[in-house]
């Protein structure tokens, strides 16, 4: 009995002192500071490079028992190859050569095994943040997309029944498979600044894109309608930015293929064709921007109605000689007003002007017509149309030139810089009963019609009874 109680009273003590000292061992003060990279310097390596990192620690480490390890990582690769290091006072220094295996961006994924001075275990670190150089190791360049034989151009589109509208073709580019591009337009220098997400597409940027897509984003057999961008003021300028996952590193990379080439702004259309307004029975103005705009978006136009007494204008206008309407622009902007306003693209504000207006019938009228383009926000234009006025009982109203309406009533070859019309009537009037001096001719050449036709009937009745 005695035997087997000294064994019991043994077993016990040892149970008590190990117990101390597995929880000592798990509580070590000691802490992994940093994990770095020391040699070689930051760059691109390929296989058989010695590669050194450094694990520095807040105290002295224990040489004898201790067992260093860490699992390195690349980005791109499955490859997670376990070093051993060596023990040096609170360092650890692991050596490792570059394998084909190795591709992509070194990481550390795990430290583990290592004790303290006074022999307690260091608690394991997972994923501890890499410092030193950036090492990539096997890197393969992405191939991008040959832009050398790419041809940019803006044409019109036909589909708008009314203004000018425009789409941007970019062609000569072939795409890549699995490659993703992203379209952008800018108004002015900004240049175009962004930052992608894990997945390849844009996250953020200082600019939006305007298209986006997979394998056939740039358009090359199709378009965008850039309206809204050759509405707005400023140069036009086209960027395209490829993204593309990198096989080696396993992330995103990119790269704008077409950085900021200015595009070439459309000829804005002639006078008479960029502002349309027209006016009801009521004179109530409509108005139509046909430049290229945004339709979705109400514009503002500030017009003036003014009276025409320059022949000279009119007498080129009538010629279909264009300097007739850059004359008139000029003459318009100059010249007083009978009418001041405002009129918007959705019809909004509209306002009736047949009682302000004191038109006089069959007189020229112009409108000068002004985009708001508030405050420089969009392009500058102004345009100017040649009107007639229609008064009777009726109607007081302005019609455009090209109005099957519209009248030409002046002399070819006018004396003076006044509007000259040849009226059908003589609106003077003389006082008492004498009637209108052309209603007065006008019965004259009735009355000496009848009479020599009597004259000859007579000299004919002679001849032919005597």
């Amino acid at each position: 009995m005695k035997t087997k109680e000294i064994l019991l009273f043994l077993g016990i003590i040892a149970i008590l002192l190990f117990i101390p000292c597995a929880v000592k061992a798990a509580n070590s003060d000691v802490t992994l500071q940093k994990i770095e990279v020391t040699a070689p310097a930051e760059g691109k390596y390929t296989t058989g490079q010695e590669i050194t990192i450094v694990a520095t620690y807040s105290g002295n480490l224990q040489t004898t028992q201790s067992e260093p390890r860490i699992t390195l990582k690349f980005s791109g690769s499955t490859n997670q190859p376990e070093v051993t290091g060596t023990i040096s006072g609170n360092t650890t220094t692991f050596k490792y050569t570059l394998t084909d295996a190795d591709k992509g961006h070194l990481s550390v994924s795990w430290v583990t095994g290592i004790n303290d001075a006074a022999g307690n275990a260091i608690s394991s670190v997972s994923a501890p943040t890499l410092e030193g150089s950036k090492i990539t190791s096997n890197y393969q360049p992405v191939t991008w997309t040959d832009v050398s034989n790419k041809k940019i151009e803006i044409k019109e589109n036909s589909s708008r029944t009314v203004g000018e509208s425009y789409d941007l073709y970019v062609s000569g580019i072939t795409e890549i498979s699995e490659h993703r591009y992203f379209t952008y337009i800018v108004n002015g220098t900004t240049k175009v600044q962004v930052s992608l997400n894990s997945a390849g597409m844009v996250e953020s940027g200082n600019v939006d894109y305007v298209y986006s897509g997979i394998h056939n984003p740039i358009h090359t057999d199709g378009s965008y309608r850039i309206d809204k961008h050759l509405e707005k003021s400023g140069d036009l300028y086209l960027y395209i930015l490829e993204t593309v996952k990198n096989d080696t590193t396993g992330e995103y990379e990119c790269k704008f293929i077409i950085d900021g080439e200015k595009l070439d702004r459309p000829d804005q259309e002639q006078l008479g064709k960029r502002l349309l307004m027209y006016f009801n029975d009521n004179c109530t103005p409509s108005l139509f921007v046909l430049e290229p705009n945004d339709i979705s978006k109400n514009r503002t136009v500030e017009f003036k109605i003014g009276k025409i007494e320059d022949s000279s204008i009119l007498k080129l206008i009538k010629d279909g000689n264009y300097s007739g309407m850059q004359k008139l622009l000029t003459y318009a902007k100059n010249s007083n007003a009978i009418y001041t306003g405002t009129a918007n693209s959705d019809g909004s504000g509209a306002t009736a002007l047949a009682s302000t207006l004191n038109l006089t019938d069959r007189d020229y009228y112009f409108v000068y017509m002004k985009l708001d383009n508030e405050n420089g926000t969009y392009y500058d234009v102004e345009d100017v149309d040649l009107y007639q006025a229609v008064v009777d009982k009726t109607t007081n109203v302005l019609i455009k030139q090209t109005d099957s309406k519209f009248k030409w009533n002046i002399v070819e070859n006018p004396t003076s810089n006044e509007t000259i019309k040849t009226n059908t009537t003589d609106t003077t009037t003389a006082k008492g009963t004498i009637p209108q001096t052309g209603e007065s001719i006008a019965i004259i050449a009735i009355i000496a019609t009848v009479a020599i036709a009597g004259t000859i009937g007579y000299i004919s009745y002679r001849k032919n009874n005597y």
